[in-house]
């Protein structure tokens, strides 16, 4: 047996990918459901944050809180086709996987960001931002090399691909 059959399938280190594929979808929704559902669910509250002069009201608060939702909801949409290019063993994985880190890496920053400008009650690095920012830098610097390098992740990701 050759060493790129032995090495070819879902196994050793990708296995952390995929738990990882099928964990961040779920962290996503555990995340934003519950910071969002009373919000969406108190009478009066899209008013209180969206009229001028009212109680927490910001020009950009609601547009602000509605990127956020449909980035977030867009990433859970990129999982799942991720989680299908995974187990077809499509060659495009490796490239959209890594695309989908940078774009993770880039929202975390820069929703820190643009949040603490329209909301700067709330620091840009607070705990829970820093942890995340952390934890997405942390998959950028290992994953990210590990897609580009790795015998296996060549060897597995061949499918679809025309010779």
């Amino acid at each position: 047996m050759n060493e790129k059959n032995q090495l070819n399938g879902l196994q050793g280190w990708l296995l952390l990918v995929m738990i990882g594929l099928f964990l961040s979808p779920l962290r996503i929704a555990y995340e934003l459901f519950p910071s969002y559902y009373h919000f969406f669910t108190t009478p009066g509250a899209i008013e209180y944050i969206s009229t001028p002069g009212a109680g927490e009201y910001h020009p950009y608060l609601l547009t602000f809180m509605m990127s956020e939702i449909s980035l977030n909801i867009l990433m859970v949409i990129a999982q799942a086709y991720l989680i299908y290019l995974f187990f077809s063993k499509h060659y495009l994985f490796p490239k959209i996987y890594i695309a989908v880190i940078i774009v993770s890496f880039v929202f975390v920053i820069s929703d820190a960001w643009i949040g603490s400008l329209v909301y700067p009650k709330i620091s840009m690095f607070n705990p829970e931002t820093s942890k995340e920012i952390a934890r997405s830098l942390c998959a950028t610097l290992i994953l990210i090399p590990y897609m580009l390098i790795s015998k296996r992740v060549k060897a597995t990701f061949i499918e679809g691909k025309r010779s």
